[in-house]
């Protein structure tokens, strides 16, 4: 329930008429496991955050994708991480925006002002992390246009289900969301 009432804010990304030079997927994770493959170094959000992008870029082949995000715990920043997928999955070099340095979402929103300025972009994130990414890309001026996916809800036939271990980590998620859009208005 928690995980749904953010997913529901926004609907999947269908398409625009407006005139799309640039698709900002998110980062979010990744591990530097050589030993494995590029799918499996991704989290499972991030590889279905690229996929996304891909997708809606192969509907705007003049947009460049932007990827953004530090390495973390690893030696691999996430922006290459995703860029090497988006590169496997068919998207030229010359088509993506690559930036390791920013650490979390208003910095990510800083960097891509920066190149958008005041003209609309497709913003890609996981649907529970797009209302917070969405806030804080528009209290700075940008027109972001939302492409949510990694949905978590899921449609059930009974009133009453028992939990599982996903609806943990769905309502550990979503605490995340909300405690992240706390702060987010506390250090405005």
């Amino acid at each position: 329930m928690l995980v749904t009432n953010l997913e529901n804010r926004y609907t999947k990304f269908e398409s625009t008429d407006l005139d799309i030079s640039y698709i900002h997927v998110l980062g979010n994770g990744n591990n530097d496991d050589y030993t494995q493959p590029l799918s499996s170094m991704l989290s499972a959000a991030g590889t279905k955050r690229v996929l996304e992008g891909v997708l809606i870029q192969k509907r705007y082949p003049n947009a460049k994708l932007i990827f953004t995000g530090y390495e973390g715990d690893t030696t691999l920043p996430n922006a290459i991480a995703n860029a090497d997928l988006a590169v496997a999955l068919g998207v030229k070099k010359e088509m993506l925006i690559v930036n390791p340095l920013p650490h979390d979402t208003k910095e990510e929103a800083l960097f891509t002002k920066t190149l958008v300025k005041d003209k609309p972009f497709i913003l890609v994130t996981s649907a529970a992390h797009m209302p917070r990414a969405m806030k804080l890309f528009k209290d700075l001026g940008m027109k972001p246009i939302p492409a949510p996916t990694d949905y978590k809800k899921q449609k059930v036939r009974s009133l009453f289900c028992k939990p599982n271990i996903g609806s943990f980590e769905n309502s550990q998620s979503a605490m995340h969301e909300y405690i992240g859009m706390l702060w987010a208005t506390l250090v405005r």
